[in-house]
C-alpha cells in the first residue's frame, strides 16, 4: 500500500528531518543502519522535493521510526492548511508565484515561504495577517477564519498595534501607518494605554486614547475591549494578532470574555483620557 505524496507531506518529512539537524545524508544513512536499504540520498531528495509522487507504508514506517515522530506526524494533513488552499487557488486560477506576488505586493520568495508554510532553510514560517489579507485578497479566496476573510482579532498588553495607532503614537514610533483589516477586534491590556514610545507622556496618551474612542465610535471595521488591571487574570500571554482560527483565537476568545464589554470599554477609555488631561492641566 502507498500514500500519495503531496507537498505538504514532502515538507512535514523535510522539517522533521531539518529539526534534528541532518542533512539527506544523514538520514539516509540512519535508515540503512536501522535495517532499511530502500530510502538512500537521491530516495529521500525526490520525495522531499515532490519529484517522487508515492510511498509506501513500509518507507511512512522507517522515516518515523528514525525521525522518532509518529507515523502521522508525516502522512496526515491538519484539519486546514493555509498554504496548500493558497497553492490550489493559485494554480486553478493558473497563475504562476510571481504573478500572485506581484498582484498582492510581497516578494516571490515570500509567497513562497506561504505555500510551503517554511522558509528556504526550513524553519517555520508565521504570516502576518497583513501578508494573509494581501494574499487571499489577490486571489479572491475566502479562509476558515475566526472572523471571516479579512477578520483579525488581536490581544495586546505592552503596546498599541499598528492598525490602532494614531498618528502622534506612530510619529513618536517612528512607524508607518498600517491600515485597518476588513474588521478588526482588541483587546487591549490598561497597561497598553499608558505606556507610550518615548516613556512618560500625557499628551500622547491622551491623544491615542482619544483615537481609540474614535475608532470605537464611527469605525465600524473596529471593536476595542479594555482588560483593566483589575480584571481576573492571572497573567497575560505575549502580544499576537490572529486571522486563523486555532489557539490564538481560542485564547483571545478566553480573555476577551474577561475583558470590558464595548459599551464599558468605551466608558473607561473616556475617563482615562479625562483623568489624565485633569492631570495636565492641573
Amino acid at each position: 500500500m502507498s500514500n500519495e505524496i503531496n507537498e505538504s507531506v514532502a515538507l512535514r518529512i523535510r522539517r522533521a528531518r531539518m529539526r534534528r539537524g541532518w542533512t539527506a545524508r544523514d538520514l539516509a544513512d540512519r535508515c540503512l543502519d536501522s535495517g532499511f536499504a530502500g530510502l538512500s540520498r537521491g530516495t529521500i531528495a525526490k520525495i522531499e522535493s515532490g519529484i517522487r509522487r508515492s510511498i509506501s507504508a513500509e518507507e511512512v514506517a522507517v522515516l518515523a521510526r528514525v525521525l522518532d515522530v509518529p507515523e502521522t506526524e508525516l502522512t496526515t494533513p491538519p484539519p486546514w492548511d493555509l498554504g496548500a488552499s493558497i497553492r490550489e487557488a493559485r494554480l486553478a486560477q493558473k497563475l504562476t508565484q510571481q504573478q500572485v506576488a506581484e498582484r498582492a505586493g510581497v516578494s516571490r520568495t515570500t509567497l513562497q515561504a506561504l505555500e510551503r508554510g517554511a522558509r528556504p532553510d526550513g524553519q517555520p514560517f508565521t504570516p502576518s495577517p497583513l501578508l494573509i489579507h494581501q494574499v487571499v485578497h489577490a486571489l479572491g479566496i475566502t479562509i476558515p477564519g475566526p472572523l471571516g476573510t479579512g477578520g483579525v482579532l488581536c490581544l495586546s498588553s505592552e503596546r498599541i498595534p499598528g492598525p490602532l495607532r494614531s498618528e502622534y503614537y506612530r510619529l513618536k514610533l517612528g512607524a508607518p501607518e498600517v491600515p485597518i483589516p476588513e474588521r478588526y477586534q482588541a483587546v487591549l491590556s490598561e497597561s497598553a494605554l499608558l505606556r507610550m514610545p518615548g516613556g512618560r507622556n500625557p499628551a500622547l496618551q491622551v491623544d491615542q486614547i482619544d483615537h481609540l474612542a474614535r475608532l470605537n465610535h464611527v469605525d465600524e471595521r473596529v471593536e476595542v475591549q479594555v482588560l483593566p488591571f483589575d480584571a481576573a487574570v492571572v497573567a497575560m500571554p505575549g502580544d499576537f494578532e490572529t486571522m486563523l482560527p486555532g489557539r490564538e483565537a481560542s485564547l483571545w476568545e478566553e480573555v476577551s470574555a474577561l475583558a470590558l464589554d464595548l459599551e464599558a470599554s468605551q466608558e473607561f477609555l473616556r475617563e482615562l483620557g479625562a483623568r489624565i488631561r485633569r492631570g495636565l492641566s492641573a
